[in-house]
């Protein structure tokens, strides 16, 4: 320490002054007395150091309470990178399973579209022979089959259709709702066919008891749905003179210049236009023969 110091410097500043002070003595005296002397002055400096070792030693118990310190905020810091790791792995985990169960979900979505699908197409193959006779107005109500029989067979104007030609005929809907919706069942889908081509080519003759009477396929809600969205694309064929037929059970057919085409949504019909330079939106904007 700086006390201890100024005492050692004080005693070779003493033995200095000494010497010069005493210089006429004996020898032998003069250095007994200037060891004495800095011997006492010696003993002074050690005593006035003896804190130093006290000052060194807390000096060394407060750098190992530090180093104990520094050690501990290490190991929570390596804890906290550890648990980051993990969460970051729990993070990858959880996004993994997120896309494997997404994958599932796409899988089952595909499947019941497949599903959907092959009901549609059994409902509708359920329904192939089937006409639904909309606005028939009906004479007598005691009989449902023997009058659309009679009336078939009086405006083709021959014995076209047969008893056992129908497999079954019945009402659908509400019986508030007059006339009500007819369902009938050919008993084969050809003669369903022949009826409905022999009929289509007079259409003045599609009436009875005074009111005008429609023809349509029988077809399933998704079926009907499907028709009805295409209607814009069908719009456009039918103005601009193209020929076309439905598809069973849900695509169209498309003549042009000799080329058989098939569309089975409104979007592939709205390319498949604009390919021939046709508007949806504006239908008669060009022509085409087919």
């Amino acid at each position: 320490s700086d006390r201890s110091l100024g005492r050692l410097s004080h005693i070779e500043g003493s033995s200095a002054l000494q010497e010069e002070e005493k210089g006429g003595e004996n020898p032998s005296c003069t250095m007994e007395k200037k060891f004495e002397q800095q011997l006492s002055v010696l003993t002074e400096g050690l005593e006035a150091l003896g804190g130093l070792p006290k000052d060194i030693k807390q000096i060394s118990e407060d750098c190992k309470f530090f180093k104990k310190e520094f050690q501990s905020l290490n190991t929570k810091i390596e804890k906290i990178q550890a648990d980051f790791k993990n969460f970051d792995k729990r993070v990858t985990q959880v996004q993994n399973l997120a896309k494997q169960n997404e994958d599932g979900i796409q899988k089952q979505k595909k499947y019941l579209e497949e599903i959907n699908k092959k009901v549609t197409y059994l409902e509708d193959s359920s329904r192939h022979s089937n006409i639904k006779i909309m606005n028939f107005a009906l004479k007598k109500r005691d009989n449902l089959k023997e009058e659309v029989i009679s009336w078939i067979n009086t405006t083709m104007k021959s014995q076209f259709v047969r008893e056992e030609d129908v497999e079954r005929i019945n009402f659908l809907g509400s019986p508030q709702v007059q006339p009500r919706p007819i369902i009938l069942k050919f008993s084969n889908y050809a003669k369903k066919e022949e009826f409905l081509r022999a009929i289509r080519s007079k259409p003045e003759l599609l009436s009875y008891n005074g009111t005008s009477v429609q023809l349509y396929q029988d077809l399933s809600y998704a079926t009907s749905q499907w028709r009805k969205n295409m209607r814009p694309v069908t719009a456009v064929l039918i103005k601009n003179n193209l020929k076309y037929s439905w598809g069973y059970p849900v695509f169209i057919k498309i003549w042009k210049d000799g080329v058989l085409h098939k569309i089975y949504s409104p979007e592939e019909g709205k390319h498949l236009l604009a390919a021939w330079g046709l508007s949806q939106e504006d239908p008669g904007a060009a022509t085409s023969s087919g």
